[in-house]
């Protein structure tokens, strides 16, 4: 009797270090974290450096993001002061460090990553990131280490068209002197765009590996443009000149007549080809001054 009460009060210590070890903290800016390794005398990532880090993100227990599925080291560039922010929950480690961060859902997706916010997620979510950090970087680091991933994507990007084609053989695509490829999935008769007329197209935007990323029938709305007015990105007005009313148009669009070395913001990585589902629904032609 007397070894079973000593057990339990073994357990009941083991549990209390456990449930103390994992005891969320939280910042004055609502981060909530606990670390799991600490190395206390290792160099801490600072804005305008950079951080070599394994990460795992859930939400609702369920694994969104993993980086050891990636290929390449993830390295994130710390840039970002707001309150609450990744950045911020990354500048409180060492190098060498293990934690868990709970944070803003909405704040995170929205401001960070610039991603479309999941179906069921409040404002009131969070998300868990489990972060071992491997390696921080200066600047410089940060610098050659982008340049070699600019590199990486410029020297790809003819593969990656040339992978699609392969893979689309029934598209017949058709290499234009501007440097896009055309499919014709369909023909149209009615007119053909001139500067300052405006077109309406229905379209769907579609990365090199064949995922989505807009598309008009998602949203239900015919997109408008004026031709000349520099609203669309170079390739889609070129091919869209090249079409009539009524025709529908499978486009590959390479990098530098799209998005380029820059990409857009979290959404499109540098150098990335592009491909559009076009059709052309409508030319409203411009009134013209006759001489």
């Amino acid at each position: 009797m007397r070894r079973l009460g000593l057990v339990i009060i073994l357990l009941i210590i083991i549990l209390s270090a456990c449930n103390k070890k994992h005891r969320f903290r939280r910042t004055p800016d609502g981060i909530q974290y606990y670390f799991v390794e600490r190395h206390s005398h290792g160099p801490k990532p600072f804005v305008g450096g950079g951080a070599v880090i394994d990460v795992r993100v859930y939400w609702q227990d369920s694994l969104m993001f993993d980086s050891r599925d990636l290929p390449e080291k993830f390295t994130v560039v710390i840039n970002d002061t707001m309150p609450g922010s990744i950045d911020r929950a990354l500048m409180m480690m060492h190098q060498g460090d293990s934690a868990v961060f709970k944070l803003n859902a909405i704040k995170f997706l929205t401001h960070k990553v610039n991603m479309q916010i999941p179906v069921g997620m409040t404002a009131q979510d969070s998300m868990m990131f489990y972060i071992r950090l491997r390696q921080v970087l200066s600047p410089e680091e940060v610098e050659e280490m982008h340049q070699k991933y600019l590199d990486y994507r410029r020297k790809l990007e003819p593969q990656l068209i040339d992978d699609y084609i392969k893979r689309h053989p029934d598209y017949h695509f058709e290499l234009q002197p501007s440097g896009l490829y055309i499919a014709r999935v369909k023909d149209g008769h009615g007119l053909r765009p001139l500067p300052g007329d405006s077109v309406y197209v229905n379209y769907i935007a579609y990365f090199i590996n064949g995922e989505p990323f807009s598309s008009t029938l998602k949203k239900r709305q015919v997109f408008r443009f004026k031709i000349g007015d520099g609203k669309v990105i170079p390739g889609l007005e070129m091919a869209i000149r090249q079409m009539r009313e009524g025709q529908v148009v499978f486009v590959i669009i390479p990098s530098y007549l799209a998005y380029g070395e820059e990409g857009l913001l979290d959404l499109i990585p540098p150098y990335s080809p592009l491909v559009f589902q076009v059709e052309l629904k409508q030319v409203k032609p411009a009134q013209r001054v006759l001489h």
